[in-house]
């Protein structure tokens, strides 16, 4: 038997240290230029290569795995869309005999889903003899001399394990090797879909590159930590997001790992949302879906109830809204106005046949409804699968959106109000969803008193010949059901839009080309507008004369970006966009009445 003088094992769960790598001479480079360590062992369930009985190494090292006993190795489509391995025999296990135990560190990655709620089953293991093992199950990591409980309970959920297994002057024995879902006591029994395993120390950026990969390719959700692309690009902040860290998905193409994502259904295939391009297929390969290279679109929850109306709406805001709410962002010109179809599993939900999809276009959450666009289903299934089709995400090019719904059969109007170029009057137009007809339509002129009242069965009505000023417009169907809208139409019509900005309080612009405020004075509702030369995140400070801070918001990293405000005091604001590079603009702008 060998002699063993020390082995440390530690399961590291997203792990952020900032241990170099101690390998240079074997790396993935893309025709980007993008670098990555490559794998010692990598095995893939949708890898082409794979046949019978024998797991192809995607690394092309040549250490190939070999199911045990003549079994032939299944797979399905399991996890996001994407290929699993499936292992539902007790004898079934894969051993790979090419062990890289001349290094003292292992870092594994393990993407897997087991059927067994509840029971330990071992994942994977490394044998250094007949009688020395180290190792993962479900629930424990397993050393020489002790066993020890990482979870309490094991789940049927899929889950992306990322463990660092080191040992001290170790001597090995020849008949030594790793073998996945082991045939013993705690046998595996579920599916694994990817399996990475590094004979090197890997600093906290490569882990993040590896661990965001898996978790786009298989719909998972990385806890507290960010997403970075091959090349190092942060696309998705934790820190920034945090309040939609939760069920993401996302779709992107990357070279460098081979992943070609062009639909995903978070929570490895469990989320209520699906979003893939074109129309979703059965499988992620059958979607003919192209992304360019690093491109994106990635999205994630409020983690709030669906079904919970959310209350106590903004004056202007549209009603009715689930208080689950969904952030998209969006990166790279090719997936940017690219049409996807979007599938919300409904089976859960009261919904009298009707949801409607709704789009906050500025990305700040502030349904408007000179913000939003509203979406009825092209196809509800008899499996409760409610599809929109033909959906365009970020098409304002502000770097993200934000989506929810409306479930049932809700009367909910959407108005706005402009000015008519032709006749220089306002007019109103009205949307009707939801309801039943016929609908009793009324506006008021606030400050005159003013009345337009009329019934009809049409959803879609433009009143024309008003006046400037604010306006309430009131809804009321056959069955009573009753909703509201706020309307402003500004004087202002002939205000032109400077291409500038000169005589602005404005300190060091040297990145900003244009930033402008319209219509000015306003009426309450006004549009922002920024350009800048080189991409920034930007700050927005609206405050009062006393320097009072009204509202603020922040703004994802663009070059342009267009957002509609609302205030309703009359008075004089100052509007700060501040570059994170310190840059910044103010602009003035007038409340009247």
């Amino acid at each position: 038997m060998s002699k063993y003088s020390k082995l440390v094992l530690v399961l590291l769960i997203f792990i952020t240290s900032n241990t170099l790598f101690s390998q240079s001479d074997t790396i993935y480079q893309s025709d980007e230029g993008d670098v990555l360590m490559k794998p010692y062992l990598w095995y893939k369930a949708d890898n082409i290569l794979n046949s019978g009985h024998m797991l192809h190494d995607y690394t092309g090292h040549g250490h190939n795995g070999i199911l045990t006993d003549g079994f032939v190795l299944s797979d399905s489509i399991e996890i996001n869309y994407n290929r699993s391995f499936l292992f539902d025999n007790p004898l079934k296990d894969i051993r790979i005999a090419d062990v890289p135990l001349e290094n003292s560190r292992l870092n594994v990655f393990t993407v897997y889903k087991s059927l067994n709620k509840g029971l330990d089953q071992q994942l994977w293991m490394v044998y250094f003899d007949s009688a020395h093992v180290a190792g993962i199950t479900t629930k424990r990591l397993q050393t020489f001399t002790m066993s020890k409980k990482y979870r309490e309970f094991s789940s049927t959920a899929a889950i992306l394990n990322s463990a660092s297994v080191g040992w001290l002057n170790m001597d090995v024995d020849s008949n030594s090797y790793i073998s996945l879902g082991n045939k013993d006591s705690v046998n595996f029994q579920g599916f694994i879909s990817e399996f990475m395993l590094y004979n090197s120390m890997l600093d906290s950026l490569q882990i993040a590159k590896i661990q965001t990969y898996l978790a786009i390719k298989y719909g998972l959700t990385l806890l507290d930590c960010d997403y970075v692309g091959s090349n190092g690009d942060l696309f998705w902040s934790h820190k920034e997001n945090k309040y939609y860290h939760n069920e993401i998905g996302c779709i992107s193409y990357d070279t460098v790992f081979g992943l070609n994502q062009k639909q995903s259904r978070a929570e490895g295939s469990e989320n209520m949302i699906s979003i893939g391009l074109g129309s979703i297929s059965t499988t992620n390969d059958m979607n003919s879906g192209i992304i360019n290279q690093g491109d994106y679109i990635i999205w994630g929850s409020n983690k709030k109830d669906i079904s919970t109306i959310l209350e106590n709406q903004e004056l202007n805001e549209i009603s009715n809204l689930s208080e689950k709410r969904w952030l998209v962002q969006v990166g790279g010109e090719s997936l940017r106005g690219k049409q996807t179809q979007l599938w919300l599993d409904a089976k859960e939900l009261d919904f009298e046949e009707k949801i409607f999809l709704v789009i906050d276009r500025s990305g700040q959450n502030e349904f408007t409804s000179e913000n939003v666009q509203i979406y009825e289903p092209d196809t509800i299934y008899s499996d409760s699968t409610v599809q929109f089709s033909n959906i365009l995400w970020d098409n304002d090019n502000s770097g993200k959106d934000v989506f929810t719904f409306i479930i049932g059969d809700k009367l909910t109007l959407q108005a706005n109000g402009n000015v008519d170029d032709t006749s220089g009057f306002g007019k109103i137009n009205m949307q009707v969803y939801g309801g039943k007809e016929s609908f009793n339509y009324k506006i008021t002129h606030i400050e005159t008193s003013q009345v337009w009242q009329w019934s009809s069965n049409s959803r879609n009505q433009v009143q024309n010949g008003l006046p400037y000023g604010e306006y309430m417009v009131s809804l009321i169907d056959s069955k009573e059901a009753k909703d509201t809208a706020y309307v402003f139409i500004n004087k202002n019509k002939s205000y032109k839009k400077n291409d500038n900005i000169e005589n602005l309080h404005t300190i060091n612009n040297e990145n900003i080309t244009k930033a402008i405020v319209y219509p000015n004075p306003s009426f309450g509702s006004f549009t922002v507008e920024m350009s800048l030369k080189n991409a920034s995140r930007i700050n927005m400070l609206i405050t009062n004369t006393e320097g009072k801070t009204i509202k603020t918001k922040d703004i994802s990293k663009t070059d342009s970006f267009k957002i509609q405000q609302t205030l309703n005091t009359v008075g004089v604001y100052y509007i700060r966009l501040q570059t994170s590079d310190g840059e910044e603009v103010t602009l003035p702008i007038t409340i009247q009445k």
